[in-house]
This record gives C-alpha cells, structure tokens and sequence, in this order.
C-alpha cells in the first residue's frame, strides 16, 4: 500500500508527465494527418498534371489530323483532271484527239518487267502434331467409314418375270 501511496504521490508531484503524453499524442496525430494530406496532394496533382498532359496530346492529336486532312484535300485538288491538264499544257503537252497516235516497234524490246516487291508465297503444311486419326476424325467421317465397313443384308424381292408395272397392279389388286 505504501508503494501506491508513493506512485500517486509522485504522479501529483510531477503533472507535467501528463500533460507530456497529452502533447505527445497529439503532435502524433498531427503528423500522421499531416502526412496523409501530403501523400494526397502529392496524388491528386501527379493525376492533374497527366490529365493536363493527355488534354495537350489529344489536341495535337486532332490538330495532326486537321492537318492530314487540309494535306489530302490539297493532293486531290492537285491531282484532279482539270489542274493536271492545265499543267500538262503549260510544260507542252498537248491533246491527242486530233493527231494520230504513232507507236514505236523496237527490236529486241520485251516491255518491262514486273516489279516483284516480295517474295512469292510458300506453303508450309502444318506441322503434324502426332494425333492419331482416331483424334482427328469428324463425326460425319466416322459415320461414313462405319456405314462403308458394315455389310448390308441382302434382300430378295419377289419380283416375277414381265413387266414390273403389271406386277405391282397384281398386288394392288389383292388388297
């Protein structure tokens, strides 16, 4: 009992070890807030910098395109009948509608070649993968092979001599 006597003696002596722990905890859970704000600020305005980064990529994006569409639009003004004959004419072309056309046989002149940009295809057969045929058999295979193997019974009609139609107006007469 002493002991415990002794204990409260020196927590009332010494208040300050109280109010220790009081601040102590307290400056704990200001850093540990602290420390949570600071990894989602840091999150949040990682995530908004990329989001600027995509918004500025997709911009170039459609400009790049605007850009390749003016370029077709421009190639297919330049190539169209009308410019090309005019530039035709211009570096002295003329139409061929009043004049006769004039062909060249040359001697020894073959035409030229193909242009041959790849190789010609080659057909590997597939590797065989070791099955048996029995794995590799459809059903409609089996069936066939299977009505081919059995042998069908032989059935003997009675069937006289004579015309067939004759035979079978007998045998519609008996019923």
């Amino acid at each position: 009992m002493e002991q415990v006597k002794h204990f409260t003696q020196a927590y009332q002596q010494a208040p300050w070890r109280r109010q220790t722990h009081t601040i102590v905890l307290f400056l704990l859970v200001v850093v540990f807030a602290g420390l949570v704000a600071w990894v989602y600020l840091s999150v949040t305005a990682r995530a908004a910098a990329i989001g600027r980064q995509i918004q500025a990529m997709n911009s170039d994006i459609l400009e790049l395109d605007l850009d390749v569409e003016s370029q077709k639009s421009q190639l297919a003004r330049l190539t169209s009948a009308v410019e090309m004959e005019k530039r035709a004419r211009a570096i002295g072309f003329t139409p061929l509608e009043d004049q006769p056309i004039l062909y060249l046989l040359v001697p020894g002149f073959t035409g030229r070649k193909p242009t041959n940009l790849a190789p010609a295809p080659v057909r590997n057969p597939a590797p065989n993968p070791g099955l048996s045929p029995q794995a590799t058999e459809t059903i409609f295979s089996w069936l066939e092979r299977k009505m081919l193997e059995t042998e069908l019974p032989s059935i003997e009609l009675p069937f006289p001599e004579g015309n067939p139609i004759d035979w079978l107006k007998s045998i519609g007469d008996k019923q």
